[in-house]
């Protein structure tokens, strides 16, 4: 199956760790993995490992392409479950994070209290950096499967196609979380807007 200028045989190549064959998907398709890393991210350095990641996950993963989408689908959900591993990670890690304080009361023991990363968060930085305000409060609201539907669809402008592959979901479902994504999108932002006049 020929998909985006990738034959059968340069998907044959990449499985037999052809570099030219390797290079040529990345080259192809690096640009608008990275951009919806960004997008997703709110952070360029993270975007670019994001990206990397991407990469190295498809070409350990290659065995299993199948041809049943496009190769752009296809690293697009590798992509997005990447992001999803990274967040589940990261609240894991920030839900763990303590530091051991010494109170010096009589008993003498240290209490352990939690703190949260001083580091912004990729949105507050894109928040600070480009000045959307308002989708950008509304965004961070959004779950995290409304966020991805919403922005591959309405900023990436893929197909319901396309996302049913990304997402791994049946067509009428993407239709269905898309309208109700928008629709909770649109109240927030409503909300957002109100309270900030």
């Amino acid at each position: 199956m020929q998909k985006e200028g990738h034959s059968a045989d340069d998907i044959y190549k990449i499985r037999e760790g052809d570099e030219n064959a390797v290079a040529k998907m990345v080259q192809d398709h690096l640009p608008r993995i990275f951009n919806l890393c960004f997008r997703l991210t709110a952070n360029r350095e993270k975007a670019e490992d994001l990206s990397q990641e991407t990469f190295i996950n498809a070409i350990r993963s290659v065995a299993r392409f199948r041809g049943e989408s496009t190769i752009s689908t296809w690293l697009y959900r590798i992509a997005v479950n990447a992001w999803k591993n990274r967040n589940r990670s990261q609240a894991r890690r920030f839900s763990k994070m303590h530091i051991s304080i010494f109170e010096g009361g009589k008993d003498g023991e240290d209490k352990e209290i939690d703190i949260a990363s001083p580091d912004p968060s990729p949105l507050e930085n894109l928040e600070r950096n480009e000045g959307n305000f308002f989708i950008i409060q509304t965004l961070k609201k959004l779950e995290e499967e409304e966020k991805v539907i919403i922005l591959l669809k309405d900023v990436d402008e893929k197909t319901y196609e396309e996302i049913a592959g990304i997402m791994n979901i049946n067509i009428g479902t993407v239709k269905s979380r898309l309208s109700r994504a928008r629709e909770r999108f649109r109240e927030i932002f409503k909300v957002l807007g109100v309270k900030q006049s």
